[in-house]
């Protein structure tokens, strides 16, 4: 039988996004305590600064008023 246990799918998966021009980065280093903070809860999933960086340079002619999403999705 071949399948893929849950470490080597997240194998596979973290060798895939590498490939297109993702970056890695080990979580307890942006963790609340970590040396990194990126986020401020450990059951926040998105990192809003990061997200919030990255639709800007695709959008820039957006205004800034604009970007109140985060605001209004609770983020």
């Amino acid at each position: 039988m071949n399948y893929l246990d849950e470490v080597q799918f997240d194998i596979v998966t973290m060798d895939y996004l590498r490939n297109i021009g993702y970056g890695c980065t080990f979580s307890p280093h942006i963790s609340p305590d970590g040396p990194s903070c990126e986020r401020g809860d450990y059951e926040h999933v998105v990192l809003i600064d990061r997200l919030q960086t990255t639709l800007e340079n695709i959008n820039p002619n957006i205004p800034p008023d604009g970007w109140k999403f985060h605001e209004e999705a609770g983020f």
